[in-house]
């Protein structure tokens, strides 16, 4: 259950449909370098998300500066997961 849980959601920008009323917080940054102290989340769930790391991502977000060719930068945002986490904590990943 997600019941008393803090859920914070991850993305590059704003999107049409936001749960604001069900007490999800949004950070709108890009996950290789992410504004969060280390150690912070027990658990962190990333879905369909570091396909599009490095990537030319302006069609969703447009912003022409998102127009990228990196892909290696996957690595980077699982570093910055990693580093995240507390200790023993779990990371969902699809």
């Amino acid at each position: 259950s997600l019941r008393g849980k803090t859920i914070h959601m991850v993305s590059l920008s704003p999107e049409q449909n936001c749960f604001w009323r069900l007490g999800i917080s949004y950070l709108f940054t890009d996950l290789r370098d992410f504004p969060v102290r280390n150690g912070y989340y027990d658990t962190a769930v990333c879905l369909s998300t570091l396909e599009f790391i490095g990537c030319d991502v302006s069609l969703y977000t447009g912003n022409v500066t998102d127009r990228e060719d990196r892909p290696d930068d996957f690595k980077v945002a699982m570093g910055e997961l990693s580093r995240v986490l507390k200790p023993g904590g779990s990371l969902w990943l699809s």
